[in-house]
């Protein structure tokens, strides 16, 4: 099985750690994304937030799974038995038994080749068109969302702030710019693996922020400390183990066995031992010189998590005598948390309302008003 044995592959190995790192990452770390959250928020009912859920869930495996197969359809017609394969001779592999050998060498256009090559022009153009869309579409909903939140529940907010009511959508796209800049600075150090990045956003976010969000929402009375140290913890183990994690590039940890090893210089002239010859190679009087592949990306995206756990689990703890206006840190004003009620009639109740202007009518009011302990 390719998902619980590293060695079910043999005689090559099995990337099974950043396989399912990856599946965790994308899958838990898209729900702190600010610019997913943002369509939920825009519906008008939580029901239709769920049923909106759903049908794009739907719509994404209608979408994912025939384009997971292009990826199969790729190996194929570029793949080590295609025409088109090339190979890096002078190799030498123990597992295969060839002291001698041509190492294949993946293009790394080969897909785009598939589109613009191998199929229907139509259905071609309109997949690199998908993926374009997909980009963009992702890149400005995260930039929106990041310049209305320093707007809205950053700056509007501060002393002195310049911010009002009939300013707050210029403020916003203003401060989309900054954002803008960066990502695309960010974007040129590596402008053939955007997929990378997208991973690695999600990761961040898995790391820092997705923690605290499910326990404001999954414990009785979420503690401000406990958020603020998991989210610092989460971050700062992350970018720890980015740079300390043996990183090859391979996406293959340490496993034992020949399945884990790269492929060496070549060892000998000689036939491989599974041929009819007088004098055979002999690995053992003539090694194959393989080094292992040493390659934690996964683990760091993993441990980090974890650390934002156990870090928020045991602040909760710790604090779990105290009532909210006794915990630590809530003495400083901006770690104050607050209750927000509507003006009125008109009672939000944890749930979302129609009324358009009820950010505009609320009240903030301190835990100790409303009786929060």
């Amino acid at each position: 099985n390719q998902m619980t044995d590293p060695y079910s592959l043999t005689p090559f190995p099995n990337a099974i750690l950043f396989n399912w790192a990856t599946i965790f990452v994308l899958g838990f770390g898209n729900l702190a994304a600010l610019d997913f959250q943002a369509r939920c928020m825009a519906a008008k009912t939580p029901k239709i937030a769920t049923i909106g859920c759903i049908i794009a869930g739907f719509l994404t495996f209608l979408v994912g799974i025939p384009f997971s197969y292009l990826g199969a359809i790729t190996r194929v017609l570029y793949g080590p038995d295609s025409s088109f394969a090339v190979f890096e001779p002078d190799t030498c592999s123990e597992i295969l038994l060839l002291p001698t050998c041509a190492m294949w060498v993946p293009d790394a256009d080969a897909f785009i080749k598939v589109l613009t090559h191998n199929m229907p022009s139509f259905l071609g153009g309109w997949c690199l068109i998908g993926i374009v869309a997909a980009s963009m579409s992702t890149a400005d909903g995260a930039i929106l969302a990041m310049g209305t939140v320093l707007s809205n529940n950053l700056l509007r907010h501060v002393k002195f702030s310049f911010i009002t009511k009939d300013t707050l959508i210029l403020a916003a796209r203003l401060s989309m710019i900054p954002f803008a800049v960066a990502a695309a600075a960010i974007a040129t150090t590596k402008p053939g693996e955007t997929g990378t990045f997208l991973i690695v956003a999600f990761d961040v976010t898995l790391a820092s922020v997705v923690v605290p969000l499910f326990g404001c929402f999954y414990t009785k009375i979420p503690r401000p400390a406990a958020a603020l140290f998991s989210i610092l913890s989460g971050a700062i183990t992350r970018i720890i183990m980015q740079f300390e994690l043996s990183k090859d590039g391979s996406l293959l940890p340490p496993y034992g066995g020949a399945e884990f090893l790269d492929y060496g210089p070549a060892a000998s002239a000689k036939v491989p031992p599974f041929i009819d010859d007088a004098d055979p190679w002999d690995p053992s009087t003539e090694p194959c010189d393989q080094s292992r592949f040493s390659d934690y990306s996964g683990a760091d995206s993993l441990a980090s998590a974890a650390v934002s756990l156990v870090v928020f689990v045991l602040i909760q703890f710790l604090e779990r005598e105290k009532s909210l206006d006794d915990s630590w840190l809530v003495s400083w004003s901006w770690m104050r948390p607050c209750v927000i009620e509507a003006d009125g009639d008109d009672k939000h109740n944890g749930a979302m309302t129609d009324d358009d202007n009820f950010a505009d009518n609320a009240v903030i009011v301190s835990p100790s008003d409303v009786g929060v302990e």
